[in-house]
């Protein structure tokens, strides 16, 4: 499931242009990783751009992940991306 709402978008499109994910492992009953896309306000703050809820954790759901991404943000892509390091997201 992706989520951004319009405040989200605003969030993008104000502060976009440095962004970090990072996927919580497992934390629920249902197995869900939760993956927050965060970007910094002018308070130099996270907030929450995007958030997406992936059943499966493989390399095709960060693909389709990144991939939905970009369009919802009609392919304007951030100057950095920060990530955590896990074995699905390094293995390409």
């Amino acid at each position: 499931m992706f989520w951004a709402d319009k405040t989200e978008k605003t969030y993008y499109n104000e502060f976009g242009d440095v962004m970090s994910f990072d996927a919580t492992f497992h934390i629920n009953k249902y197995g869900f990783v939760f993956v927050p896309f965060n970007v910094i306000d002018h308070h130099k703050l996270y907030v929450t751009a995007q958030a997406v809820l992936l059943s499966i954790e493989d390399v095709d759901s960060y693909k389709w992940l990144l991939q939905y991404f970009l369009k919802a943000r009609s392919n304007i892509q951030p100057l950095l991306v920060l990530r955590s390091r896990c074995n699905t997201k390094a293995s390409r």
